[in-house]
């Protein structure tokens, strides 16, 4: 959770910068403490040591001489140097040869931890070791051990720390205020005045520009944001009207348009049907919103049009048409032409189905009456042919009969000799008028002679088949 984000910007600044300072100034003084104490320290062993060392330059003939009396003169020099609190001087085999004591509390031992490292520090004393050489040849070590008083110059650095903190403080805070009439104060009006457009759509407001800084170049940007926003305001109004002329010209021609157009799901469901498709299948609007045009489709047709939109969605094919069967609400059939494409987004996965139906059951009606009588145009040239085929038969067959009647007229005519002779010259006559009948039919159906109606005795008819039966078929059958 931000705890700044309900105050205004001007104090978060002022809150921002006084924390900023005031922790890179506790920072910055707690260091320098550090250093400065361990500073401190530094100058102190190395005093101490440079005192040792000036004491050890005065103890190296009195140890090789064996004079313990001039060694606690020079060590007496010590007293001069107020921290000092012991002075022993140490023979090689770390036996006291001499000494000096500030006061009562003298210590005669050397700590064991100085025996490996020449100073230490312990509590609020340093101890310090230094070799004593004369002539090159160790003789002994002379010890100190002097007081520091850490509570005071602790307290020293407090002060001077608090004080340098209390001053950074201040100027930080003389700062802030600085930064607030300059970049919190602009940037607060500034936001005072967008809340203003923002609340009152008003995309007139000038800003006045505070200076040529970056604050004057945001001023002057709002300024260019505003008036573009105005213009792009003025062109979405325009737009957004033409957007709306352009959808109810849609609407209407989607609506008002002499072909069916639907738009469809993947899976079928009618999605938006206009009023030329609902009377095409004979629902309502309503009606065909709550089906898919599989529940409309002749079951023939049904896996053809779910092939083709598999074609579709794979890009197999950019669109489709066919003539295929829709079941209306009454239960009758009616064929359409139907043409499909579809629509993606743009990332190129598919939308919706458009699909745009026609009509065509008139069209088909008269497909089939063309095609009857085509069959019937057929059948009229098949039997002209024939009749024309019949005709010049019987012509022909008319020529042989003539030839038959003539030569049958003429053994008629000749003196009889016996009355079978006489009986079967009856029987070509009779069978030659027959045939004569029969070309008159032929002639008749080839259209090529006039029909005439005539009665006819069946009684007569009948005795001349008896009669041709008896004289064409042996008696035996």
């Amino acid at each position: 959770m931000n705890p700044l984000k309900n105050i205004r910007i001007k104090n978060k600044i002022i809150i921002i910068i006084v924390l900023i300072g005031a922790l890179s100034t506790f920072t910055g003084s707690f260091i320098n403490y550090l250093y400065e104490v361990q500073k401190s320290k530094e100058q102190l062993v190395s005093n101490t040591l440079l005192q040792a060392r000036l004491i050890s330059e005065y103890c190296g003939l009195p140890l090789e001489f064996n004079y313990p009396d001039n060694a606690a003169d020079a060590l007496e020099k010590l007293r001069s140097i107020p921290d000092v609190q012991d002075g022993i001087l140490f023979t090689a085999d770390d036996s006291v040869f001499a000494s000096y004591h500030r006061s009562g509390n003298a210590v005669m031992t050397m700590p064991e931890a100085l025996k490996y490292q020449d100073n230490i520090f312990e509590g609020n004393y340093i101890h310090v070791r230094q070799p004593v050489f004369y002539k090159g040849t160790l003789y002994g070590t002379i010890y100190l051990r002097s007081f520091i008083d850490w509570e005071s110059f602790i307290a020293r650095r407090l002060v001077v720390t608090i004080a340098i903190i209390g001053i950074m403080l201040i100027i930080i805070f003389a700062l802030a205020s600085v930064l607030h009439r300059n970049i919190s104060e602009p940037i607060v009006e500034l936001t005072e005045k967008m809340n203003t457009v923002a609340r009152n759509k008003d995309y007139s407001v000038q800003f006045n520009t505070s200076g040529s800084d970056e604050i004057g170049e945001l001023y002057m940007g709002f300024d260019s944001m505003l008036h573009e926003i105005k213009k792009r305001e003025f062109d979405l109004e325009a737009l957004l009207e033409s957007l709306r002329l352009s959808e109810e010209q849609f609407r209407a021609t989607f609506d008002q348009a002499a072909v069916g157009i639907a738009h469809s799901a993947l899976n079928g469901q009618w999605l938006r049907v206009n009023n030329r498709l609902c009377e095409i299948v004979g629902y309502t609007r309503e009606e065909m919103l709550r089906m898919t045009f599989q529940d409309i489709t002749h079951p023939d047709d049904l896996d053809t049009d779910l092939a083709n939109v598999k074609r579709l969605v794979k890009h197999e094919a950019a669109t489709y048409a066919r003539e295929k069967r829709y079941i209306r609400k009454d239960g009758s059939m009616v064929w359409v032409n139907l043409t499909v494409s579809l629509l993606r987004d743009t990332n190129g996965d598919p939308k919706y189905l458009i699909a745009v139906t026609e009509d065509i059951s008139a069209r088909k009606r008269a497909e089939e009456e063309q095609k009857i009588l085509e069959q019937h145009l057929v059948l009229a040239q098949r039997t002209e042919s024939i009749g024309t085929l019949a005709a010049g038969i019987a012509h022909d067959f008319n020529n042989i009969l003539n030839v038959i009647m003539g030569n049958a007229e003429l053994l008629g005519g000749m003196p009889a000799a016996d009355e079978k002779f006489t009986r079967r010259i009856g029987a070509i006559t009779t069978a030659a008028d027959r045939g004569s009948h029969v070309v008159r039919q032929l002639l008749s159906f080839a259209r090529k002679a006039d029909i005439q109606y005539l009665p006819v005795d069946v009684n007569d008819v009948l005795i001349d088949v008896i009669k041709l039966l008896e004289e064409t078929f042996p008696k035996t059958i």
